[in-house]
């Protein structure tokens, strides 16, 4: 390996190189491990996953409204302002709140359809 590599980054590539599968290091191991953690900032990740799945410019205004219930300051700030600062990456503080609550919900909502899917199957046997 490189000697400008760090040790974390040298120990990520050798444990992601390994020929046996059973020995390689997974995907949730990666996403534990020192040197992922200490170079991606949740809001890179965050924005990542938006420009992958294509929905960089939609926001719910469910989400929105469920935002100004909690104790975040708006101050300035109307509903239509929000939604800019959402959708045009303005506000990295309303970004990250909105996204996690975003995800929260799309969880709840494929847990609900798993279910249903679940009964239907078994309903069918």
């Amino acid at each position: 390996m490189p000697p400008f590599l760090s040790e974390p980054v040298k120990d990520l590539i050798f444990r992601m190189l390994q020929g046996d599968p059973m020995n390689r290091i997974t995907i949730s191991e990666i996403k534990q491990h020192k040197w992922f953690n200490s170079q991606i900032s949740l809001f890179q990740i965050i924005d990542n996953n938006r420009y992958i799945y294509g929905r960089s410019n939609e926001v719910d205004e469910s989400i929105i409204d469920y935002m100004k219930t909690l104790d975040i300051n708006f101050e300035g700030f109307d509903d239509a302002k929000i939604k800019q600062a959402i959708a045009m990456r303005e506000r990295k503080e309303f970004c990250i709140i909105y996204e996690f609550l975003e995800s929260s919900k799309n969880k709840k909502i494929t847990n609900e359809k798993k279910q249903k899917l679940k009964s239907k199957i078994l309903q069918a046997y």
